[in-house]
């Protein structure tokens, strides 16, 4: 051990980790507990590792307590674009407020979770946590597995950064059950459709096709005065138009993303 201006540290991982495996299991989480408590009281608190020391204490730790610094850890990766991270917080907080019998924050989180892991690729997760959510207890807000499944065939079938599609098929899986709610007059859901099929079924093959999807995307879901929203509508109708070879649409479309874009707070529409 080595002793610093906030205390005790200890002066290799291996030494703490070798006195760690040496407790026994009561003592390991009572060890973590106290370390949480303590961690969670300074001015320099990292949600990250205090969420970690609550997970790592197991049921010695109350789950709100374990959902709340685990919700932080997420922010806190989502706001420098850790979405791995996010994601893996968002889910344990998830867990924290299943444990605690809060079902409106489990399915937030739920959510939360499901679009970290889109946003990384990993499809196989997202679906798993998507069946998880649509579980009775979470399903008093019909509007959030609409709009799951709509982000889930975004984010599965547009193409990735290097031309490729990230998993088609998964896409096309989210776009059935949409479709099945739109038939059933589920509103949210034919809206959510129009805009996951612009984005699946791309090209100039489907442009007429995406005329007509984007004009029901923006009849059903108006972006009304949300930036972001108003950006994604933009987005489409600027794709569109240039299209259609409407190049005075695209300059005019272009200029409005640029306003919009100032006042966002997302780097990747940015």
């Amino acid at each position: 051990m080595a002793s610093s201006a906030t205390g005790l540290t200890f002066t290799h991982a291996l030494i703490r980790d070798t006195l760690d495996d040496e407790l026994d299991p009561e003592d390991r989480a009572d060890a973590h507990l106290a370390a949480a408590v303590a961690l969670a009281a300074r001015s320099d608190a990292v949600p990250a590792v205090i969420a970690q020391h609550l997970v790592d204490a197991g049921d010695r730790s109350d789950p709100r307590e374990v959902a709340r610094w685990a919700g932080e850890a997420a922010e806190a990766a989502r706001r420098i674009s850790g979405h791995r991270e996010a994601a893996r917080w968002s889910e344990e907080a998830a867990r924290g407020w299943g444990r605690a019998g809060d079902t409106d924050q489990q399915g937030s989180l739920l959510a939360s979770a499901i679009i970290g892991w889109s946003t990384v690729g990993d499809s196989r997760r997202a679906l798993r946590l998507s069946e998880a959510l649509s579980h009775p207890d979470l399903g008093r807000e019909p509007d959030l597995r609409a709009d799951l499944l709509g982000g889930l065939a975004s984010l599965l079938g547009f193409p990735s950064v290097d031309g490729f599609r990230r998993d088609v098929s998964g896409a096309r899986s989210a776009i059935v059950e949409l479709a099945d709610r739109a038939a059933s007059g589920d509103v949210r859901s034919r809206g959510r459709l129009a805009e996951a099929r612009l984005n699946v079924e791309r090209g100039p093959l489907h442009h007429e096709d995406r005329i007509g999807w984007l004009a029901e995307y923006e009849r059903l879901l108006p972006a009304g005065s949300n930036v972001l929203g108003r950006i994604q509508h933009l987005y489409w109708a600027t794709s569109l138009a240039f299209e259609s070879g409407d190049l005075h649409e695209v300059e005019r479309s272009v200029r409005e993303w640029e306003l919009l874009a100032d006042r966002s707070d997302s780097a990747f529409w940015t």
